[in-house]
């Protein structure tokens, strides 16, 4: 894997809402980080976990092919992608795309 990778499928990611597929490579995590717009995703391969940035991420329900997920604007949280696989996921966001790295 060479990093996350987007491809567009509705709007420009960067100044409306958009559609979109994204690729994230086995074993990432991410920086705690918010969103500024409500972010919904579906599932389409590996095992993700999204967690609030303060909670443990051991608890985290792993969310395989098909699930659903919400990560709420101005929520931080960490994503991490924990299968041996990469993780393709379908997301939604209901404005422009950002990534707002914050500390614990």
């Amino acid at each position: 894997s060479e990093g996350v990778a987007f491809a567009p499928l509705v709007g420009d990611r960067f100044a409306e809402p958009y559609m979109a597929m994204v690729r994230l490579p086995a074993g990432l995590v991410s920086p705690p980080h918010v969103k500024s717009a409500d972010m919904f995703g579906l599932m389409v391969e590996g095992r993700m976990t999204h967690t609030l940035a303060h909670a443990d991420p051991a608890q985290a329900p792993r969310l395989g092919p098909g699930a659903f997920y919400r990560i709420p604007a101005g929520a931080p949280h960490v994503s991490a992608c924990v299968s041996d696989v990469d993780c393709v996921t379908f997301l939604y966001q209901d404005g422009a795309f950002d990534f707002t790295v914050v500390t614990p």
